[in-house]
């Protein structure tokens, strides 16, 4: 015998949840924003623990009263677990200007609100006349420990034209 497929069944190929320029912000208990994450566009797909975020950009105030900046082309954020993963062309930026620093890869593990970044990826992380290559990365921003795991190379650059 022949089957029919029911229409309304198949034409859930859509996302579940679609928002389009969603901004979260978190607050410390006097008030102030110590967190903003904002993105073009939200997506989340029947079924799917993460969302899937379209230009994602991440601004955050660490405990040393430091302006974090973390960008992305996409990303995906798991509320449940806290994780905020950013992928292609990510780049986290350190202001203000006199103790910037600037990091890029190509996907970024973060958690802990933001404040522990992770990635096994190659990185560049440029601050000053400074610039340090590798592979693997690790930041504790409530610490202020950022280390980079493997084939570290550094290069002192005498024209600091960033």
């Amino acid at each position: 015998g022949s089957q029919k497929q029911d229409a309304r069944t198949t034409a859930s190929d859509g996302p579940d949840l679609l928002i389009v320029d969603p901004v979260w912000s978190d607050y410390d208990p006097e008030g102030k924003r110590i967190r903003e994450l904002a993105a073009a566009r939200l997506e989340q797909q029947p079924g799917a623990a993460q969302a899937v975020l379209t230009e994602p950009h991440l601004t955050l105030l660490d405990p040393h009263l430091q302006t974090w900046q973390a960008s992305a082309r996409s990303g995906q954020l798991d509320e449940d677990s806290d994780t905020l993963v950013l992928e292609r062309q990510v780049q986290v930026r350190r202001e203000p200007p006199s103790r910037r620093l600037v990091l890029h890869t190509e996907q970024l593990r973060l958690t802990n609100g933001g404040n522990r970044l992770e990635t096994d990826q190659a990185v560049v992380l440029k601050s000053g006349n400074w610039q340090v290559s590798g592979k693997g990365f690790r930041a504790d921003l409530d610490k202020q420990k950022l280390n980079i795991s493997g084939g570290v190379r550094g290069v002192h650059d005498q024209d600091d034209s960033d």
